[in-house]
């Protein structure tokens, strides 16, 4: 990878839209001059972040907004446009990235926001023209380049200050840094893995210990045992976690538990014996309590036969006449009942009567509404007809008025003067004389229907009143006589439970007369002519041969646990013997493993990574020491601390020493001046670098930095360095260094002046 443009616009100190064409560098060694701060290393940010999506210079790391410049306004959009080629002239790949930026909003949010932040953004323009997918962006860049972003930094920019302190780091801060360059971790795993399965090995053995106290915890030792305090000191040992012994306890176990067998056929054999002795006093002590219960079943008996006062025939007499007067009792409260019934029958002959009167009283009301029903009909006729009869005189008047003649009688009243004589209303209906006529039949014919109605009424009122009368005496009597006849039931019924109750009694008392002769009897045959035990005496006989029993059968089940008990972890304990054995052997040689790898062992503290590291190392120094001779005229050569010594006390595998050709002697490198320093970092950069390029394949990488550090060097060396930078970039190689110093002004011909104004910074090309 070679860079041929790279443009930049509001990214870091670069407000305007600034081009580097490193093309037209004449030469392939450069200068990137200017004061500090002016925005030198921000070039070689501003590849990172295109090639990447990440600006990482070694000793600022921005990204996002903080790319953002803050001298352009934020109207600009922030970008990076990088042009380069992959070692050919005729393939030339374009990138252009956007960081995530800020922008002015044309109108403020809801919230008050004049600003809003935007994602970045990528694209990348192939050799032929066409767009890579955004997606596949960086995993194609990162293809083209050949390199992670890690390798590239490593490769590309050397920056003193992390390789003075590589120079100077102790051989553990070493390690973890070659762990990333040369990818050892495959060896750092190897000696975890080691550790781990020794651990597992460790749990096995803990797991066998905690199951070997388990199982001994059971064991269970004879007080009166020959071997018991040897077999209690071995027991305590491997209880608090030593396990030496357990072979030999083991063996004790075995001959303990054949004595307990052998004791617990013993007490075995007794129990038999004791169990025998127990059943035959059980059994004689059962009969006994039978024999016993018959007495006293047969003076229960004779006590009930006394309290009874009579005796069997006498009982049974007796209750056969209570039976009589019980029936006779039924019968009476039968006929009782004969009577309620009609009695009631009599009530149900008066519900039926006070329907009819119900519809009586239905019919009155009906009557009485259709007499007023009538009597409405006949006023509204009446009324009608008034009106039209009066209309009717009124206008035979005003046909008469018209006839009077002032002067001469009226025919009516005789009178000769007529001040007011009537008028007729011609507005008005007037009915005639056949009309007046009819409506005078209609008024007589409703008149007449009023009268019937009101008669009818009348008579269903007359019948109501004599029927209620009848209805009200007869259920008088009625009910008197249903009340009587229930009082009479009621009184037989109470009388007859009574009977019952006594003839219950009388039952009772021949049943038990009964039941008590037939216990007296059956007592008697059970008895047969025995004497009565003494059960107290047999009951203690039974007694003591019962605890006898119960002491043989804690005997015999104390020994059953114990060899049961014993046998088991006897049984496990000798599987758990040959398992540990195994698994201790296992242990240990996993143990010396992980030791040896580990640098754990005494003088010998150098690790399997370390061991292989010194390998790579070794590959660094040879290139980095052909840098370190030309550059302090051959006076000097990095060398690894002797790998006989590097394992003593520490592990110093990885640590540097200086051989110095005019002494003749090796000494520590933090004895190196500061420009001796300088010199021996810068070789020991360019070393790694080329070694880290060498192994990573497929790449072509024409392109390194060189951050400061060339003001600790004095003429000559700087010289010295100078040329041998020269060197290296005779072939395609593209090398800038990043430095304020002016001697070097005066060394390199091509230069790069990075300056930065209230406006930011600007680059100009020097030849």
């Amino acid at each position: 990878m070679r860079p041929i443009r790279l443009t930049m616009q509001a990214f870091g100190s670069y407000a305007e839209k600034t081009t580097v064409d490193f093309s037209e560098s004449t030469e392939n060694l450069f200068l990137i001059t200017g004061d500090t701060g002016a925005g030198k290393t921000t070039i070689f940010d501003a590849i990172v972040f295109a090639l990447y999506g990440e600006a990482s210079s070694v000793a600022n790391k921005k990204d996002g907004v903080l790319l953002q410049s803050q001298y352009a306004d934020v109207d600009i959009c922030p970008e990076v446009t990088l042009t380069f080629s992959d070692g050919s002239a005729d393939t030339v790949y374009e990138v252009r990235r956007v960081p995530r930026h800020v922008r002015r909003l044309k109108k403020a949010s809801a919230k008050g926001n004049t600003t809003k932040e935007e994602a970045g953004s990528v694209e990348l323009t192939l050799p032929d023209g066409t767009i890579c997918p955004a997606k596949e962006t960086d995993a194609r860049l990162e293809e083209i380049v050949g390199l992670s972003k890690s390798q590239f930094m490593q490769i590309a920019m050397i920056a003193q200050g992390e390789f003075m302190e590589l120079l100077r780091a102790k051989s553990d801060t070493k390690k973890e840094i070659f762990r990333k360059l040369f990818h050892t971790d495959l060896y750092e795993n190897i000696v975890r893995e080691f550790d781990n399965r020794k651990k597992e090995k460790e749990k096995e053995i803990a797991v066998i210990r905690t199951q070997t106290q388990t199982m001994i915890g059971r064991v269970r030792i004879p007080e009166d045992y020959e071997y018991a305090d040897e077999l209690l000191a071995l027991q305590q040992q491997i209880a608090q976690g030593t396990l030496a012994n357990l072979d030999s306890y083991v063996e004790q176990l075995g001959k303990l538990n054949d004595e307990l067998k052998d004791r617990l056929d013993f007490v075995t054999a007794r129990n038999e014996q004791v169990k025998k002795r127990r059943d035959e006093t059980r059994d004689a002590y059962t009969r006994a309590q039978a024999l016993q219960k018959s007495y006293e079943q047969q003076a229960r008996a004779e006590e009930e036969l006394d309290a009874c006062g009579m005796n069997l025939e006498e009982a049974e007499q007796a209750e056969e006449a209570m039976k009589d007067r019980l029936a006779e009792s039924e019968k009476q409260l039968s006929q009782l009942l004969e009577r309620a019934a009609q009695a009631e029958q009599g009530l149900s002959a008066l519900r039926q009567q006070e329907q009819a009167l119900a519809q009586l009283v239905g019919r009155q009301e009906q009557a009485k509404r259709h007499y007023e029903q009538a009597r409405q009909s006949y006023i509204v006729q009446k009324d009608r007809y008034d009106l039209e009869y009066q209309r009717f005189l009124d206008a035979q008047a005003g046909v008469l008025a018209q006839t009077l003649v002032p002067g001469t009688p009226c025919p009516v009243c005789g009178a000769i003067e007529h001040p007011h004589p009537a008028t007729i209303d011609g507005g008005q209906r007037v009915a005639e004389r056949s009309q007046l006529e009819n409506m005078q039949k209609e008024l007589e014919h409703a008149r007449e229907s009023m009268e019937q109605a009101a008669q009818q009424a009348k008579t269903l009122d007359t019948e109501l009143k004599v029927k209620t009368e009848q209805y009200e005496q007869q259920k008088a009597q009625n009910e008197k006589q249903f009340e009587q006849a229930v009082a009479q039931k009621r009184q037989a019924l109470t009388g007859k439970q009574q009977l019952e109750q006594e003839w219950k009694n009388y039952h009772a008392r021949t049943e038990r007369i009964r039941a008590a002769l037939q216990l007296k009897q059956t007592a008697e045959e059970t008895i047969g002519g025995q004497s009565r035990p003494d059960l107290v005496l047999l009951g203690e006989n039974m007694s003591r041969a019962a605890e006898e029993m119960r002491a043989a059968d804690k005997d015999c089940e104390r020994y059953h646990t114990w060899v049961r008990d014993n046998t088991e972890s006897f049984t496990q304990l000798s599987e758990r013997l040959a398992a540990r054995q195994e698994i201790i052997a296992e242990h240990a040689r996993l143990d010396m493993l992980y030791r040896m790898v580990s640098g754990n062992v005494k003088g010998a503290r150098m690790d399997l990574e370390t061991y292989v590291q010194r390998y790579y190392l070794e590959q660094v120094l040879y290139a980095a020491n052909s840098r370190f001779a030309e550059m302090s005229a051959g006076q000097f050569e990095l060398r690894m601390y002797d790998i006989e010594k590097a394992g003593e006390g520490k592990n110093r595998g990885l640590d540097l020493m200086v051989y110095s050709t005019v002494t003749g002697r090796e000494r520590e490198i933090r004895t190196l001046s500061g420009g001796e320093s300088f010199m021996a970092a810068l070789a020991l950069a360019l070393g790694m670098a080329d070694q880290i390029q060498m192994r990573a394949a497929a790449i072509n990488l024409d392109i390194l930095f060189i951050d400061e550090g060339f003001g600790s060097l004095d003429e000559h060396s700087r010289g010295q360095a100078v040329r041998v930078l020269k060197n290296m970039a005779e072939g395609n190689r593209l090398i800038g260094i990043i430095s304020h110093v002016t001697e070097l002004k005066q060394e390199i011909d091509n230069q790069l002046v990075v300056t930065r104004d209230e406006k930011g910074s600007h680059v100009t090309w020097q030849h």
